[in-house]
């Protein structure tokens, strides 16, 4: 919806998941659709910062624009059209990211709400990207999402394979406030209606310990999402697993079939 800003930006927690940057990129769908990484600490976008003069620089991408437009007339690329738009798009970018990622219009009472005020790195920086996620909605991003801080270096977030009980403890910590505080705002400005959240991870956790290490193993017939906002009628709780958490019992579904809701909630059939 926002011209000056990606369709898609990715807020990383200076963590790059398992499979690297491609779990975020454009797919099939051209590369405007991949995602634009804001860090949380430091610099937030690369070279956002530009060493032209404003008329350089427009004189730069006109010429890039003439000499891609030339190719793409002769090539029929899908990618070189892509170019084109990344290069516009990053030049607006300039002006528009440090306004969103700025947070210093931010009541006092808003940052202590999300939790930007502790002395935790871990909750500090999280909290800050949900802040942000909040002021990207409301600029008119479509899709935002959120990486979880790495808290130990045991394989990746959420994937304990040892060390469940406090490390498992310490994920929730960082992540449980500035989220119910991200739902809260959302819905403070009446955007929450028409924002969907959707929590979750690539699997869940086996009932039983894994080895001597307080661990568990990867566990794909049972694990939550939730959802919010966006339509979702709330308090609904659908499905189960047998006693133990081993796997799907009752109205079990595919992973798709959760694919699927989201996309009618989107107007999709």
């Amino acid at each position: 919806d926002n011209r000056e800003l990606p369709g898609y930006v990715l807020l990383n927690n200076d963590w790059i998941p398992n499979g690297g940057s491609e779990n975020f990129d454009s797919a099939f769908l051209p590369a405007t659709h991949g995602a634009t990484w804001l860090r949380a600490k430091g610099q937030t976008v690369d070279n956002i910062v530009s060493r032209d003069a404003l008329e350089v620089q427009r004189r730069k991408l006109d010429l890039l624009r003439a000499q891609d437009g030339q190719f793409a007339g002769d090539a029929s690329s899908q990618a070189i059209e892509a170019a084109i738009k990344n290069y516009e798009t990053a030049f607006r970018m300039q002006f528009a990211i440090p306004q969103v990622a700025g947070i210093e219009s931010e009541t006092e009472a808003t940052l202590r709400m999300y939790g930007i005020d502790s002395a935790n790195d871990f909750k500090k920086y999280y909290s800050l990207q949900c802040l942000r996620a909040r002021r990207l909605v409301e600029a008119g991003v479509r899709f935002v999402e959120i990486t979880c801080p790495l808290t130990h270096a045991n394989n990746s977030p959420w994937d304990q394979h040892g060390n469940l009980p406090s490390d498992l403890r310490l994920q929730c910590e960082d992540t449980d406030r500035p989220i119910g505080a991200l739902l809260g705002d959302l819905r403070r400005l009446g955007l929450l209606d028409e924002t969907l959240v959707v929590w979750g991870g690539e699997f869940g956790r086996q009932p039983v310990s894994q080895g001597n290490q307080g661990g568990r193993d990867h566990n794909p017939k049972g694990f939550t999402y939730w959802l919010a906002g966006g339509g979702v009628r709330g308090g609904v709780s659908y499905g189960e697993t047998d006693p133990l958490g081993a796997e799907a019992v009752v109205h079990r579904r595919h992973v798709r079939d959760l694919h699927a809701t989201i996309l009618r909630l989107m107007g999709f059939n």
